[in-house]
Formats: structure tokens, sequence, C-alpha cells
């Protein structure tokens, strides 16, 4: 309940839409109960119906057929694949290569080495656990990706 006055002695209560935009205050005895007049007042006011309301104009409701040639375990981690790579993982659920490439990481689970294919990259991090710079061959030396103070982010 509420005042809308230090003179009035009536107490008021507030009526909204579902929109959740004020509708009116009233008193009490003027103000309808709030689930019936919630949905009249939208229809007489704004034509809005919230049960008939429908946004699927953007939904997909088309599907396609798609081929999988790999499986996958409980850690959602490739382990087979038809024709193709054999996955390997470390103990911590790491993949360490996938039967072309080489990947490192540290003790943080964090990639810091890849290594294959005819390229490699080798990835630093700040102390705070953000990739800070990162070298490959494709680039010849290293490539800052951030600046060596820590900002204020």
């Amino acid at each position: 309940m509420d005042w809308p006055s230090r003179s009035s002695p009536i107490p008021w209560r507030w009526c909204f839409f579902a929109t959740g935009i004020k509708n009116s205050g009233d008193t009490i005895p003027n103000c309808p109960p709030l689930p019936r007049s919630l949905s009249r007042e939208l229809r007489r006011r704004c034509g809005f119906e919230p049960f008939l309301r429908d946004n699927d104009a953007f939904a997909w409701g088309s599907h396609y057929a798609v081929a999988r040639p790999y499986t996958t375990n409980g850690l959602n981690q490739y382990i087979a694949a038809t024709g193709g790579p054999s996955f390997a993982y470390d103990l911590n659920g790491n993949l360490t290569g996938d039967g072309v490439h080489a990947y490192t990481y540290d003790i943080e689970n964090r990639l810091v080495m890849a290594t294959g294919g005819g390229a490699g990259a080798v990835l630093d991090y700040d102390p705070l656990g953000r990739l800070w710079a990162r070298g490959d061959s494709y680039c010849g030396g290293p490539e800052t990706c951030g600046d060596r103070t820590l900002n204020s982010e």
C-alpha cells in the first residue's frame, strides 16, 4: 500500500500493465483486481494480446542431414574419426595431438605451444592469465597482443 499524500487517509494501490508500465494509481476500492484489469486494459488501450504474440519470424523451420565422421566420449572429446586423424589427450583432458599438430599446455591448462604442419606458435600470458604475446613461424618473431603494463580494465 502507498499513501499519495500526508493529507489523504485513504491508501492507494498502483495498477500496472503486464509490460511493467504504471497504468494508474487509485484508491483500493476503485482499482479493479489486477489480473482481470491487466489483460482488459492492455487490449483496450494498445490492442495488445500477450497470449497471441508470436516471434517466430526469425525461427529456423527447416532441417538438414549431417554426416558426422567422428565419435565423442562423455567429456565431449573426439575419440575416433572415420578416415581422419587420431586424437590424443593428456590427463587433464587437453588435446595434445591430432595426428598432424602437437599441443603443449602449462600447469594452469593454458595452451603455450603448438607445432606441426610446417608451422608453430608460442603463447605467453601475463600474471593475470591474459594472453600477452605470441610468436609464430609465420610472422618470424614475437607479436605483442597487449601492452606490458597491466591496464586497469
